[in-house]
């Protein structure tokens, strides 16, 4: 089959072009069923016989001096390998001709959709030669010579075990040749002389027919010449042969027109330590302040540019790929990658959702300690690559106070690794894409008072969400009391100092709580408790770490607790 013969289906949009055939396979003709043979000679006229005569389903003039009896067809003069094989026996042909006529009819029920078929097999056991007619089209062969006539001999050998294995044959570019009704299989079968001690032509012919789906996809074009690409595009083809098979995948990603780089892109705004869900809105979507992470880019260049391959290799997992939202960027635009496209909805609404581009890949988060972040070009090159920080010189308020880093001037493109060229974002949440919280639809839980607490109990004792956590415990530790599945985050464990043992406490803290008091401390007896602590670590945002004066081996030994207060 030529490759011309076959369709090319191709998309634009990276979807598959073809889909896979559903089909089963039909016996056409089995193991003993009727067949007639004959043994060309001039006695019987077979050499008299043209091709056609006896290839086609009509009977050839000298079909009274055919043999008749069922497939397979042979002869065993010596030894016994082909006997259990052997139902219609040609012995007459031992000494006499090495070629041998064989006609097997075929029933294909009249109304068959042949349109349906699209493979055709023959299987054949055969020593040691054969050709094979389709209702007088040749449609395979074997060890057949250049020059065939009737009482010619087959090429080659073939051994006794080769014979007795079905060796198959795709006559699938014959299928045409099929038809409603009465069918003919011919097979001039072919010894490798007239003397040989044995013979054997035992075929199958089997079909697929399609019974289900297939064929070219909804946004698939059937290929016809030179294709024209006005915007980027990933290209994916397949070839379908007539018969419906298809060729493997086909894929290649063409970039049109300006691609992003160091002079056209900024990384605008990160959002590496929001606050924790507060509303109920934001409370049925997310689970921490992880979810409301994101990542802003802006077009600081004068042209449309492609964000197409574009990815992340540090700080989060995400990459631009052909269907992915807002790969082309206009001059001043934004593109958002978040965490949680759900909780960050929740918190800016959908039209700052709408300049999402997708979300963070592999479960991957931002680093509430500072990290470097690296966002790569198309082809691997380095756009941005640069580490922000907790820590002064870098806003410090980003690090868990609701505020976000922004860029200063971003169309200036300045040096994203100096600590000078950001900012606390002026609004708390940020201005992801130009857009700031709703006013009126968020209140932080990590709220200036408490008596204003939203979505819960301000009774300082109540447990609402059942967690076992008090509200005012977890207002004043940055978790929520309307959310059984967030805790206050507090960590006991034993440090060394000077090579001496103490036990210690790390906690997050609500720094935007000014009215109450957090005071560790410790007991000996679980009744009376003192704050002899002394801190451990300097603050890291809303994270302190304190431990006990006395050491763990001194008796007896001191437990740790935080006390809270209400002003």
């Amino acid at each position: 089959m030529n490759e011309t013969d076959n369709d090319i289906y191709y998309t634009t949009d990276g979807s598959e072009p073809l889909t896979e055939l559903e089909s089963e396979s039909v016996e056409l003709l089995g193991e003993t069923v009727p067949a007639w043979a004959l043994v060309p000679s001039t006695e019987n006229f077979g050499f008299t016989l043209s091709v056609a005569q006896w290839t086609r389903a009509s009977n050839p003039p000298n079909i009274a001096s055919w043999l008749t009896g069922q497939t397979g067809i042979g002869y065993e003069t010596s030894g016994v390998n082909y006997q259990p094989l052997i139902n219609l026996d040609v012995t007459e042909a031992s000494g006499a001709n090495a070629s041998v006529y064989v006609r097997i009819p075929f029933e294909i029920e009249a109304g068959t959709d042949l349109g349906s078929i699209n493979q055709l097999t023959l299987s054949m056991k055969y020593d040691d030669g054969f050709v094979a007619y389709l209702n007088g089209k040749r449609v395979a062969s074997s060890n057949d010579p250049v020059d065939l006539v009737w009482n010619s001999g087959a090429v080659g050998n073939r051994s006794d075990a080769q014979a007795e294995v079905y060796q198959n044959f795709d006559i699938s570019a014959f299928r045409t040749s099929l038809l409603a009704g009465r069918n003919m299989l011919a097979i001039h079968a072919l010894n490798d002389s007239s003397t040989s001690s044995d013979l054997l032509c035992s075929p199958l012919l089997s079909a697929s027919v399609i019974t289900a789906g297939g064929g070219p996809t909804p946004t698939a074009m059937l290929y016809t010449g030179e294709i024209t690409l006005d915007a980027t595009a990933r290209i994916r083809a397949r070839a379908q042969s007539p018969g419906g098979s298809l060729s493997a995948l086909t894929e290649a990603t063409f970039l049109v027109g300006t691609l992003a780089l160091p002079s056209n892109l900024a990384i605008s705004e990160i959002n590496y330590r929001p606050l924790p869900p507060s509303t109920p809105a934001e409370l049925v979507v997310a689970n921490s302040r992880t979810d409301f992470e994101f990542i802003e880019l802006m077009n600081i260049g004068t042209e449309a540019i492609d964000l197409t391959q574009i990815s992340f290799s540090q700080g989060v997992e995400f990459d631009f790929s052909i269907g992915t939202p807002l790969t082309l960027l206009q001059p001043g635009e934004f593109a958002l990658i978040v965490e949680d496209r759900d909780a960050f909805e929740a918190r800016y609404g959908s039209e700052a959702a709408a300049r999402i581009a997708g979300e963070f890949g592999s479960d991957s988060k931002l680093s509430n300690n500072g990290e470097t972040v690296t966002l790569l070009g198309s082809a691997g090159s380095i756009i941005r690559s640069f580490a922000y920080s907790d820590s002064d010189p870098w806003p410090t308020a980003a690090d868990g106070e609701g505020f976000t880093l922004q860029l200063i001037a971003p169309n200036t493109n300045p040096d994203h690794a100096l600590a000078a060229s950001w900012q606390a974002s002026p609004e708390l949440g940020g201005t992801p894409a130009g857009f700031t919280i709703p006013t009126g639809d968020y209140d932080s839980w990590a709220a200036t008072a408490f008596a204003v607490l939203p979505g819960a109990d301000t009774d300082p004792g109540a447990d609402p969400d059942g967690d076992g956590w008090a509200n005012l415990v977890e207002y004043a530790l940055a978790s929520s009391p309307a959310d059984s599945s967030s805790f206050p985050e507090i960590e006991v464990f034993i440090t060394e100092v000077a090579g001496v043992d103490y036990v210690a406490i790390r906690y997050a803290t609500n720094l935007l709580a000014g009215d109450v008091t957090l005071t560790p401390q410790t007991s000996v007896d679980l009744l009376n408790w003192n704050a002899d602590t002394v801190e451990l670590d300097p603050p890291a945002g809303d994270v302190h770490t304190r431990r006990a004066t006395a050491t763990l081996d001194s008796s007896p030994r001191r437990k740790l607790r935080i006390s809270v207060a209400l002003d």
